[in-house]
């Protein structure tokens, strides 16, 4: 299984979309300083990955495939939502 960087991942779309640190950092709703550990990140928060998700137009989550997810998760303590 290949691990993806999301914080390098993240970089190239901001790159690639020729947007500043200032209009991500504004995106997100943190500081410019967070944006940049952002990029040395291999995994981001789930928030950090939905508001970057919008403001790129990339669904990053696809990046994570359901395997890799579950695998770090134990079963009794998961919650069930009823």
């Amino acid at each position: 299984m290949m691990i993806v960087h999301m914080g390098k991942t993240v970089k190239g779309y901001v790159k690639e979309k020729k947007l500043s640190v200032e209009q991500v950092s504004a995106a997100i709703g943190k500081c410019e300083s967070y944006v940049y550990k952002i990029y040395d990140k291999k995994k981001l928060p789930v928030d950090d990955l939905m508001h970057l998700s919008l403001l790129l137009n990339v669904n990053l989550f696809h990046f994570y495939s359901e395997d890799e997810a579950l695998q770090f998760a134990e079963p009794a303590k998961l919650k069930m939502a009823c």
